[in-house]
């Protein structure tokens, strides 16, 4: 019998960065595994135990992960440079370019086998996992946001809860700011203002995170930095904590559409607002069964051998979110 007071707080949905996690567990894991057969399933492995150490850490009543398909069309069509650096440097390495392949190869297997944990997942053609998990978190209430991609903080200010493991932190409305300098209100702003190095998305050149932060800090979101419905004439008091060189390149034509730009591009959920009903629907409308004897099975052939030695206890996370999930159903 499972008792009741097992479930320790009022999560009760935790949405899991899948992508984000799966490239880390097949990157920098620090070990790698591979069957008998000589396949790899370093990420299967170390996937299946994230989601169970984040459900035994947080005890919500559902779960969903979810997946980047094919990167963003819509991005790319605004701003081919998009991620550009990634593609690139995976066709100049041969190995790299293996390595990503087979990751996907692990990831298509992992959503496979999820359902048989009772794991929701929500993924769509031409979306990242980043705007669905934005559009979920517009619409759900009491949701919990488990990744290490910094831009998903955003969604502190709409009311979920993130939780950053690299940090190992659960990032709320009242710890935001000493943890990260600026107001989450504020966050969208001070980033588009820095740019994105890793999503290869430039910021105003010459601008650090100390001057961007001071920026929104003093003055509020960038549009406030500009005369009311001009985005071409910039406050004159804006200038005044600048040196010359930031005061130059603030004062171009086009700062206005790279800041509208940086924004549109970091908004979960900005360029897919027409889906959110449709990846809602695929949330609260899929249907998945705990089934511990699928699980047995499947780590058999996979060889998980740590898990089968301790399944009862291994599963029990799942089980406990299963049962959480009936009871409010």
């Amino acid at each position: 019998m499972i008792q009741e007071n097992l479930f320790k707080n009022d999560i009760k949905i935790m949405i899991i960065d899948g992508t984000n996690f799966a490239y880390r567990a097949g990157l920098v894991s620090g070990f790698s595994l591979s069957s008998i057969e000589g396949n790899d399933t370093t990420v299967l492995f170390a996937m299946l135990n994230m989601i169970r150490h984040q459900l035994d850490k947080h005890k919500p009543s559902d779960i969903c992960v979810c997946w980047d398909w094919e990167g963003s069309k819509i991005k790319e069509a605004v701003f081919p440079e998009y991620k550009s650096l990634r593609e690139i440097a995976r066709k100049k390495n041969p190995l790299e370019k293996s390595l990503f392949a087979d990751i996907g190869s692990q990831i298509i297997e992992l959503q496979d086998v999820l359902p048989y944990f009772g794991v929701k997942q929500a993924k769509m053609r031409g979306v990242e996992a980043d705007d669905i998990i934005g559009l979920l978190c517009e619409e759900l209430q009491d949701v919990l946001v488990v990744s290490s991609d910094r831009d998903l903080l955003q969604l502190v200010d709409i009311g979920a809860l993130v939780y950053y493991p690299p940090k190992d932190i659960l990032v709320t409305k009242d710890n935001f700011q000493e943890l990260f300098g600026v107001p989450p209100n504020l966050f969208l702003s001070f980033k588009s203002v820095l740019g994105d190095t890793s999503d290869n998305i430039p910021g105003l050149r010459g601008f650090g995170p100390k001057t961007s932060a001071k920026l929104v800090l003093k003055y509020g979101d960038f549009e406030r930095w500009f005369a009311p419905g001009d985005g071409h004439n910039l406050m004159p008091e804006i200038l005044e904590d600048l040196n010359k060189s930031q005061r130059e390149e603030i004062s171009k034509r086009e700062t206005w559409g790279i800041l509208t730009r940086n924004y549109a591009l970091m908004k979960a959920g900005y360029f897919v607002q027409d889906l959110k009903d449709e990846i809602l629907r695929e949330f609260t409308e899929q249907n998945v069964t705990f089934d511990q004897d699928e699980i047995e099975k499947y780590f058999n052939k996979r060889q998980f051998n740590s898990f089968l030695a301790r399944l009862s206890g291994w599963i029990t996370p799942f089980a406990l979110m299963a049962y959480q999930r009936s009871k409010i159903i």
